[in-house]
This record gives structure tokens, C-alpha cells and sequence, in this order.
């Protein structure tokens, strides 16, 4: 593991997980697709709440494996899946961080959702 080049270049960046609690549901076309009591949340400079899901907690059946990649100088590099439910595929809706950068290596393990995307539904209570 190493640390994030992102702090380096901007220490004002602010990137807070913690251990959430609320009970985190995910659905997809009124499908659950996870559920979890151990939910991360996540905290950045400039972006909404996030919720990581651990990989566990959720449905992998719905998961396809996905080539698009991104980088974050925070967090590292994320993989993507798309979502195949009820014969509708939801590309790259799912992505996580299997090496991430020291700050934020608590994100091992988990994924998160655009739970802004049409037919998503993040419940949380």
C-alpha cells in the first residue's frame, strides 16, 4: 500500500470514512441488490455522503465485470461492474477499490453505487 499523491499536492482536501449507522439498502429496479448494517460512509471535500456497501452484503450475482477503470489521486484506482437486473444492464453503476491508497484503505472490500442513476433506490434508516 502507499500513500495518496492527492493530499501531497492538495492538503485542504478532506476525505472522512466512517463506520455508518444506518442500515443500508440498495435497490435496482425495485430489486434488492444489497444490504448491509456495515456500511461505510464517506465524507469528501465538494461531493454528497457516499455509502460503501462491503462486497459481502451484496447480490454478486447481479454484478458483470466491467473493462472501465478511473483514478482518483485520493483514493486510487477503481474497477467498475454493470448491473444486469430484469434483463436491463446498468453499465458501470458499481465501482470499488481493491489496492486503495493508505488514507483511505478502510474502502477494501467495499463497493459504492451511483445510486443517482434512473431505477436506483439507497434507502437508509
Amino acid at each position: 500500500m502507499q500513500s495518496a499523491p492527492g493530499f501531497t499536492n492538495n492538503p485542504a482536501h478532506k476525505i472522512v470514512i466512517s463506520l455508518s449507522s444506518k442500515r443500508c439498502h440498495i435497490f435496482c429496479d425495485d430489486q434488492l441488490i444489497a444490504s448491509t448494517e456495515n456500511a461505510l460512509e464517506l465524507d469528501e471535500s465538494g461531493y454528497a455522503t457516499r455509502y460503501y456497501i462491503p462486497l459481502s452484503d451484496c447480490t454478486q450475482s447481479f454484478f458483470v465485470p466491467s473493462d472501465h477503470t478511473t483514478y482518483c489521486p485520493f483514493k486510487g484506482h477503481a474497477r467498475y461492474w454493470s448491473l444486469m437486473v430484469g434483463g436491463r444492464k446498468i453499465k458501470n453503476a458499481v465501482w470499488g477499490y481493491d489496492a486503495p491508497f493508505n488514507e483511505c484503505a478502510a474502502l477494501k472490500d467495499h463497493v459504492c453505487f451511483y445510486t443517482e442513476l434512473e431505477g436506483f433506490d439507497l434507502r437508509a434508516d
